[in-house]
């Protein structure tokens, strides 16, 4: 087994309780964008004074600075505070099915940069992936309640946002720098963004307490699932690394269905089975091991 296949499946399973763990914490009454807020800060803190301990120079200069606000917005903030405000309203489940998007749109877009080479099967992968999309939102049948259409149509934002991350992060990431540090850089970076959305819309953070054991976890898993996320971005480049999402899809659809007793109807599982068809196609090409 590959090294960039063993951290697809960490990265992908680590990552995958994030959404779950802010549903949890949204019913004990802390808000999208909250707990986005501290998933960053607090693992952001925790990765730069591993830096430090581990002698990881991270260079303060304008070219990084932008690397982290650009990167931590299209990475952390955007995307996470919609799909945290999506799970409450959709589930773990249904949220789970948009992060096995990404490859496909990450794709699409190298494809539009000319940094991937055009394949007529990788390009029959994205079709795919777009039909499998609009069984689910196209027909209001592939959802359990046509009331959540708006919000999955929303939720559909979450895969483009990271697809735009990972792109961007693969075009602009600094010659020699090192993964750890940029990985803190980004965490923290979303955190400043966050912190100014916050301040500029009137909206009060959430203070943990004690008894706020989902952001006491997620920035754990943050911190260890971003530091492990840079270095597979590092070996296999941004289409493979977006195959996390085939990982996060069986956290959120089980999570969903132990905690939650969510069923998804007959139609999703199909547009499921499409879009893995679209993956498939798509990762034709694997990585070499690094």
């Amino acid at each position: 087994m590959t090294k960039a296949l063993l951290l697809v499946i960490a990265v992908g399973t680590i990552l995958g309780f994030c959404p779950p763990l802010a549903k949890i914490a949204a019913g004990r009454g802390v808000d999208a964008l909250s707990f986005a807020f501290w998933q960053s800060l607090g693992a952001g803190i925790g990765l730069t004074l591993l830096c430090g301990a581990r002698g990881v120079r991270a260079p303060v200069d304008a070219r990084h600075l932008r690397y982290a606000l650009i990167g931590g917005c299209l990475t952390l903030a955007a995307p996470h505070v919609l799909a945290y405000s999506a799970v409450t309203r959709i589930g773990s489940g249904l949220l789970g099915i948009v992060y096995t998007l990404p490859p496909i749109v990450t794709y699409a877009m190298m494809l539009a940069l000319r940094r991937e080479r055009f394949e007529a099967m990788r390009a029959a992968g994205i079709a795919l992936g777009l039909i499998g999309a609009v069984l689910i939102v196209g027909l209001r049948g592939g959802l359990p309640d046509p009331a959540m259409w708006s919000w999955m149509l929303a939720a559909l934002g979450v895969p483009v946002l990271l697809a735009m991350g990972n792109v961007y992060r693969t075009v602009d990431w600094p010659v020699g720098a090192s993964g750890q540090a940029l990985a803190a850089a980004t965490l923290l970076g979303s955190s400043a963004i966050l912190a100014a959305a916050a301040l500029a819309g009137g909206h009060p953070i959430h203070r943990p307490g004690l008894d706020d054991w989902p952001i006491a976890a997620v920035v754990l898993l943050t911190g260890l699932g971003y530091l492990l996320y840079f270095e597979l971005q590092r070996v296999a480049g941004p289409v493979y690394l977006s195959f996390i999402g085939y990982l996060m899809i069986l956290v959120g659809v089980g999570f969903g269905h132990a905690v939650w007793d969510e069923r998804l109807p007959p139609l999703t599982w199909l547009a499921i089975g499409v879009i893995a068809a679209g993956l498939l196609l798509v990762n034709r090409r694997k990585p070499s091991a690094a």
